[in-house]
Parts: C-alpha cells; structure tokens; sequence
C-alpha cells in the first residue's frame, strides 16, 4: 500500500509512527488536548503553540536559525533536508554533523542524528554529545576551571561535563585561552545558533583556522 495511505487508514490509529521525529505516544501524553488525530493537531497548531512533535526537535529554534520559510512546517523543512548533514533538529545535537562516523552519513543519503540516535538507544547512551567532544579535546582544563569554580569543586561536578550543561552557558572559561565573549563577537554564528562555543571552535573553529582568543592563534601552533 502507499504508506500515506495506510498511515491515514490504518496507521494513526493503531499508534504507528509516520516519520522518525514525531512520536505520536509522547505528544499524545505532553498534548492531552490535541484530541484524537495527533499529526494533524500537529501540522495545524502543534508548532504555533511551541509544541514538539518529538523530544529532539525544537520547531522555535529550527525555524529562528534556518530561516524556515512561512509555506513550511519546520518539521517538514527538516524532514526535506535532514540527509544533508546541514540541519540539527536542536542546539544540544549540533555537534553530530561533525562526528565521526556521522560526519560521513550525508555522502550515503543516511540522516546523521537518526544514526546517531540510533546508537544511543543501542547504547544505552544520553542522547548529548558534546561533553563527549569536549573531554575528547582536553580543552577543559581541569585545575584551572575548579580553581575558578570552586562550587564545582565542592559539588565533586566532572568539569566537562558541568561546562558542556551550565558552564559555557554561565559564561565561565574551559581554559585560560579560550575567550567565550571574544570567539562569539567574531563568530557571529555561534550566538544565531545559541551553541556551545568550545563545540563549535572544536569541530568547525580551529578546523578552519579560528582564532580563540587575543593571545592564541591555530596557525601559531607549528605543525
């Protein structure tokens, strides 16, 4: 059968899921309202009423950063496009793109945060990646954060982990060089994008020669 078909015949009712950001079973229970046909309260007041389809995907933040046309749903808009590698359905996954294995995906026609997706719940994983970029760059250093931030110190908090949650976000230092305010005013994206800035120079910065602060240049560093 044609799966539109089935979806509307069969399908909605028996709880089944039309594509892999809506969960009809979580917005029934986060939309006690939205009655019995759930996508279509979803297409007709879901996003205007800043209602998620799905956990991962923010239609607010999708459609502020990628500038979503007014004809679309966000969510139709990234389900256009999500196999570019291009678009995230929120900040918090911004950094899948940028990872290996997924960092490929987009070259097969696979969608990168559902493969990634997919490996947390295999896993057993928390579906956040980027304390994990962030304690693989050794870009936190430790002594120096818990000197200067010794309520994380007395709250025995891993200092990754309390910068990728709270820390970039209360506008604290990974390290003496990275200079959050300064790396933001001359990466103007990063603020559009409201993402981690040590994320981003990690995966995208550096890579591409960003600088992170007035004493500290990439291309300084010999090879």
């Amino acid at each position: 059968m044609n799966p539109w078909r089935h979806f509307i015949d069969y399908g909605r009712a028996e709880g089944r899921w039309p594509n892999p950001y809506f969960d009809p079973g979580w917005y029934q229970a986060e939309n006690p309202d939205a009655g019995p046909d759930l996508l279509l309260h979803c297409i007709r007041h879901g996003e205007q009423l800043g209602r998620r389809p799905h956990p991962v995907f923010d239609p607010a933040w999708y459609r502020s950063v990628y500038d979503v046309p007014a004809e679309w749903i966000a969510l139709g808009h990234y389900l256009a496009n999500r196999g570019s590698g291009l678009v995230v359905p929120n900040a918090g996954l911004f950094a899948v793109p940028w990872m290996v294995p997924y960092r490929d995906d987009p070259a097969i026609g696979v969608d990168p945060v559902a493969h990634y997706l997919d490996d947390v719940a295999a896993d057993g994983l928390e579906a956040f990646p980027d304390p994990g970029v962030v304690r693989g760059s050794g870009l936190v250093d430790e002594n120096f954060y818990l000197i200067h931030g010794t309520d994380v110190l007395q709250a025995n908090l891993d200092p990754s982990d309390h910068y990728c949650r709270y820390g970039w976000r209360e506008n604290r230092r990974p390290n003496i060089y990275f200079d959050p305010d300064w790396y933001l005013l001359t990466n103007p994206e990063v603020a559009r994008l409201g993402v981690n800035p040590l994320v981003h120079y990690i995966l995208v910065g550096e890579p591409g020669g960003a600088a992170t602060g007035g004493v500290f240049r990439s291309w300084l560093v010999p090879e």
